[in-house]
């Protein structure tokens, strides 16, 4: 019989010894099983297998391509409008802080187009490129000669027509790419041009309250 430790008897003890060290190996082997390899990391990551490729490491599909080279086209055309507010007097604080925003979110994405491109062994376009929202030679005059009494307001109906086209190319190709760069791209153009639209579409109701 064994009691407490005064009179635990020599079989006794044995056993208890023996469950002692079964349990220190139970332990340890949970601690073992807990552990995570350096491979695996947190959140919404995978097991990784080295770094992933990037949206340019194959050559991208027609559809790709197409909407690479619209939205470098597209982009382009934002970097030009955003300079006739930068540069023309008569532009509000408001509205060249929107260009100013935007030229830099379209220069960056334009130079990440023109580097996938490349990659893809394709050049730039010089016209359109079937890019939507895209203004006419005659629109982009209308806003450039524009005196001070109209120019922010064509410039932001000017702008939120154009982003439009570029939201509704991202929605286009975010439904047929399976480049995850491209998609991350896509994503971003959504999400920054939709926000900047409602933040135009604000901005000209305050001016024709004013008004």
């Amino acid at each position: 019989m064994c009691w407490g430790p005064s009179h635990v008897s020599a079989p006794c003890w044995r056993v208890v010894t023996g469950v002692r060290v079964i349990l220190m190996v139970v332990v340890l082997l949970s601690v073992v099983g807990c552990a995570q390899p350096d491979s695996v990391t947190t959140g919404s990551a995978q097991f990784a297998s080295g770094p992933p490729a990037p949206a340019t490491a194959a050559p991208g599909s027609r559809t790709e391509t197409a909407f690479a080279k619209a939205m470098y086209a597209h982009q382009r055309q934002a970097i030009e409008l955003d300079d006739l507010a930068l540069t023309l007097p008569i532009a509000s604080l408001e509205v060249r802080q929107v260009a100013t925003a935007n030229k830099r979110e379209a220069e960056a994405g334009s130079q990440t187009l023109r580097d996938w491109l490349g990659a893809w062994g394709h050049a730039v376009p010089n016209g359109e490129a079937g890019a939507l929202g895209m203004l006419s030679a005659e629109q982009m005059a209308r806003v450039r000669t524009a005196d001070a009494a109209r120019f922010n307001q064509l410039w932001m109906q000017a702008m939120i027509a154009h982003h439009r086209g570029a939201v509704a190319m991202a929605r286009q190709v975010q439904g047929s790419s399976a480049k995850g760069e491209l998609l991350a791209f896509a994503q971003r153009v959504v999400a920054t041009h939709t926000e900047e639209i409602g933040r135009l579409q604000m901005m000209l109701a305050n001016a024709a309250v004013q008004s």
